[in-house]
């Protein structure tokens, strides 16, 4: 029997899911070096292939504390597992069910772990949208005064959102 991918719910033979991970594959090392700024105390692994989980193959893994991450993985899949790292590593039992309370009314009435996955591709959207901030040191401490004065307003989710990209897990 010949081997099947599903990706975005559709089946694709070996060699079509190939061809379409080559095309989505930009410089994926790059999005993973900028990863490992946000994380720079998670180890992120890279290898060439799928990564083989219960059930079938994944472009990107967070296990055993490190973040996996294939060659062949599309854009933001270092993002979506750098959220898994933080919210499996960093934050506290209140935290995530303040963050898991706040999901479920903007996804519904999921599972933690359905909430989970919505969350880290909300990060990995985050990151794609906002991209990361290069700043001199004097307009880094600017931006982090504001930053600071705009997290009162900010949701829980939003607040984790700016702090994973700004380095501070």
């Amino acid at each position: 029997m010949a081997c099947t991918y599903k990706y975005k719910g559709v089946n694709y033979s070996a060699k079509e899911f190939s061809d379409l991970m080559s095309e989505k594959n930009r410089d994926i090392r790059k999005e993973v070096e900028i990863a490992k700024s946000l994380i720079p105390n998670v180890p992120i692994k890279m290898i060439n292939s799928l990564i083989g989980i219960p059930g079938g193959f994944a472009q990107g893994a967070f296990y055993d504390n490190m973040v996996i991450v294939s060659t062949k993985a599309a854009k933001g899949t270092a993002f979506h597992e750098a959220f898994h790292a933080v919210s499996q590593m960093y934050l506290t039992e209140s935290q995530l069910n303040n963050l898991y309370e706040e999901a479920k009314k903007e996804f519904g009435d999921l599972s933690r772990l359905e909430l989970e996955e919505e969350l880290a591709e909300g990060f990995k959207q985050f990151m794609e949208d906002r991209g990361t901030v290069q700043l001199s040191p004097l307009i880094k401490r600017f931006y982090d005064l504001i930053q600071n004065l705009l997290n009162v307003f900010r949701s829980n989710k939003g607040k984790i959102f700016n702090k994973i990209r700004d380095g501070k897990y």
